[in-house]
């Protein structure tokens, strides 16, 4: 499937590209240009003059997984390191597992990178 997001101020790692085209074939940008023409029946995107900009990355967030992936992807996180509070082990495992699970289920929307476990969980008495 090919996308064209049009008419985007296209945030580079060397320029900003405004009113120009992005061509995503598959999971790769293919070309990025202002004389872009769409091949075959590609799915457009009209920017209308917003920026068009690689994902961001959500480095420590607290948070249910489900809460996460409603809440991130609306402002353009892409990928996150979820973070969990001092608890009990025997609920970190759990934690870490709900989130385990949340990750095999859900294909779009944020990736999630790891889980940050916060201390201190070493020490039972400071759990």
């Amino acid at each position: 499937m090919s996308i064209h997001i049009k008419n985007g101020n296209i945030v580079s790692k060397d320029a900003l590209l405004k009113d120009s085209t992005l061509v995503i074939e598959g999971p790769r940008i293919a070309a990025i240009g202002k004389a872009v023409a769409p091949g075959g029946k590609p799915q457009v995107i009209d920017a209308g003059g917003s920026f068009v900009s690689p994902g961001f990355i959500d480095s420590h967030i607290h948070g249910e997984p489900g809460d996460i992936f409603v809440n991130e992807i609306k402002s353009g996180t892409t990928a996150a390191v979820v973070a969990l509070s001092c608890y009990r082990l025997d609920r970190m495992y759990e934690k870490v597992g709900i989130i385990k699970e949340f990750t095999k289920r859900e294909l779009l929307g944020p990736g999630i990178l790891g889980v940050h476990l916060e201390g201190p969980y070493i020490n039972d008495k400071k759990a």
